[in-house]
């Protein structure tokens, strides 16, 4: 099987530490559309293993800056757990195709997840001149 997304320019939101998150996501999405049967919640446990602390880091930094947009952002982040969980589930009870069906999803999601909301983010922290990477978010 082909890969289910290809990381590209579009992608790139100039912060080093999200774009290395979603590098590795994609990665992990395409693992998982091409993982083997036995070992498909193997991969789906790396992969919501990853998105959860990919999304904890994220809801840090907003939490953080008191970002404005946090709600919605949040909201979205507990919805695509919610459901990778809810695959998995399926998956482990022998529903093995819901794991490519949510690799394509996601990998749909990803893109404009991140050149929508992850973008908002990291324009904010770009023109707050946050230090989202020290303990305290102080400003620049």
């Amino acid at each position: 099987m082909s890969d289910v997304m290809t990381w590209d320019d579009e992608m790139v939101l100039g912060n080093a530490t999200l774009d290395q998150t979603h590098q590795e996501f994609v990665v992990l999405l395409n693992r998982l559309a091409a993982a083997p049967t036995d070992e498909l919640v193997t991969v789906l446990d790396e992969c919501i293993a990853h998105t959860a602390e990919h999304f904890a880091l994220e809801e840090t930094w907003m939490a953080r800056l008191s970002f404005p947009a946090a709600g919605c952002h949040v909201g979205e982040h507990k919805q695509v757990l919610g459901v990778m969980k809810q695959v998995r589930a399926r998956v482990a009870a022998g529903e093995t195709e819901f794991a490519s069906i949510l690799a394509t999803e996601l990998s749909a999601w990803l893109r404009i997840h991140a050149t929508t909301m992850d973008y908002a983010l990291t324009y904010f922290i770009e023109s707050t001149g946050a230090d989202v990477h020290s303990e305290v978010g102080a400003a620049h």
